[in-house]
């Protein structure tokens, strides 16, 4: 009589990871689900980590601790509701068991619209243009500045969505305004912007441009006299003549088409 003898060895398996790193980006204030998947003999217990401290959910609300028991070994994921700046961190996943111990990585990057710009001048005024220059966000919401945008209004204007604006590339912090008025003050503000929003505007600085001479002499220049002793000058402007500035303000003469004269007497 023969005999069959099955021998079936059983090698006990520790537990470990097949991902060593990955990385997950998110917009600030939406919801994410950071996963591992540890494999290996069961029971196997589940650390996390941030930043290298253990996360403890009763501490903040907004982080919910998830396990699913899988045929493989267990799969655990940390839910982060309405995720912010402060979550942008290294989190690490820790898995035992009896037979060993393994850890994974994740980097969260939260994303968000950039810091505001700092330190808003102006470098140089014209009549009819005004060059400013900024620094650079400390904080650039986890994505490249894209561009920087130069809104802009008159003394007594009010500040809208829909402003006069210049923009600049993301690569420069200083811009050009053109197309303004001479002797006359506006007030600009500068944002900056990424691919997931706008910064909130700077503080406004003000800038007066300058004076500018008449465009154009006048014509139809005409002198004749009135008397033996005094002359009748008369000329034609259809121009704006601009003035200097008066306590700020702008003052200006502005005639179409309207013939002027002036008597002078002779000594």
């Amino acid at each position: 009589m023969y005999f069959t003898l099955i021998v079936v060895l059983l090698f006990p398996v520790a537990a470990h990871f097949m991902s060593k790193f990955t990385a997950e980006m998110v917009r600030k204030n939406h919801k994410t689900r950071l996963k591992c998947e540890a494999i290996g003999d069961k029971p196997i217990s589940i650390t996390w980590m941030k930043d290298k401290v253990a996360i403890k959910p009763q501490s903040d609300p907004r982080y919910e601790l998830v396990e699913t028991i899988m045929n493989a070994g267990i799969v655990s994921e940390i839910i982060i509701r309405q995720a912010d700046r402060r979550d942008s961190a290294l989190f690490s996943c820790i898995a035992v068991n009896a037979y060993g111990r393994d850890d994974t990585n994740i980097q969260l990057i939260v994303q968000e619209p950039p810091d505001g710009v700092q330190d808003v001048r102006v470098l140089e005024t014209a009549s009819r243009s005004v060059k400013m220059s900024w620094t650079p966000p400390q904080y650039n919401g986890n994505s490249p500045i894209t561009h920087y945008v130069v809104q802009f209004k008159d003394e007594g204007g009010k500040w809208h969505n829909r402003m006069p604006n210049v923009t600049v590339t993301g690569t420069d912090t200083s811009g050009i305004v053109v197309g303004l008025k001479p002797a006359k003050i506006y007030l600009f503000r500068v944002l900056a912007e990424n691919r997931i929003g706008k910064s909130e505007p700077s503080k406004p600085v003000e800038a007066l441009t300058q004076e500018e001479a008449p465009g154009a002499a006048p014509v139809k220049v005409r002198a004749h006299p009135t008397s033996s002793q005094s002359i009748k000058v008369s000329w034609k402007v259809s121009i704006k003549f601009w003035t200097k500035s008066v306590k700020g303000k702008s003052v200006c003469l502005y005639v179409r088409s309207h013939v002027n004269t002036i008597t002078q007497k002779l000594e």
